[in-house]
């Protein structure tokens, strides 16, 4: 960031840093995806298509929980600081 510059808005850093975990995630789904056969990639389609999603919900819900039990002020009350 350049001195001046206004900071990005919470809609721009948020779209970047979901861009940033699809390109991140997504070769490593590609990459296992490729290892299987034919007749696996039609079972697991047949068998377990309902199952295919990740909840990318759940995990930002997670964190919003964690971000609500852990206070900036822990480590001072705790005596860590």
């Amino acid at each position: 960031m350049l001195l001046g510059q206004p900071l990005p808005s919470l809609d721009q850093r948020t779209k970047s840093k979901l861009a940033s975990l699809v390109k991140t995630l997504q070769p490593m789904i590609d990459s296992e995806v490729a290892k299987f056969e034919s007749d696996e990639v039609n079972y697991v389609l047949t068998q377990f298509k309902q199952f295919l999603i990740f909840d990318l919900s759940r995990d930002f819900e997670k964190q919003k929980i964690k971000n609500l039990k852990d206070s900036p002020f822990d480590d001072i009350i705790n005596g860590n600081m």
